[in-house]
């Protein structure tokens, strides 16, 4: 019988946004806290808005839903938190055709096309 046991190694895991959608006037990594957070709030403003075009009316969605599995997880959890209050007071403004829902039993906010 062989008692050969196998070595596990953890492997850590980096999250690297991707900021598609905005050209970058410096590197992310000089940016100060202040900075970095208002171009990842512009980064999910600017995604949203390019998929307005794919959402169908009648459907409710979450921020998570609106930006696609690759986006969303391409940010920190905790770098979502700005973004998703971001949008959510653009929406109350007026300013993204959405409609919010807010009797719902989700942790998450949800929204509607117009």
């Amino acid at each position: 019988m062989n008692n050969a046991t196998t070595k596990i190694t953890a492997t850590p895991i980096t999250f690297a946004p991707i900021f598609t959608h905005l050209k970058l006037k410096k590197n992310t990594s000089m940016m100060s806290k202040a900075e970095f957070r208002a171009f990842v709030k512009e980064d999910f403003r600017i995604h949203i808005e390019l998929k307005l075009s794919t959402l169908e009316h009648g459907v409710i969605y979450t921020l998570k839903k609106m930006c696609g599995k690759s986006f969303w997880n391409s940010h920190h959890p905790a770098a979502r938190r700005g973004p998703g209050r971001y949008i959510s007071q653009l929406v109350k403004e007026g300013r993204l055709p959405l409609i919010s829902l807010e009797n719902n039993s989700s942790k998450s906010k949800q929204y509607m096309l117009k």
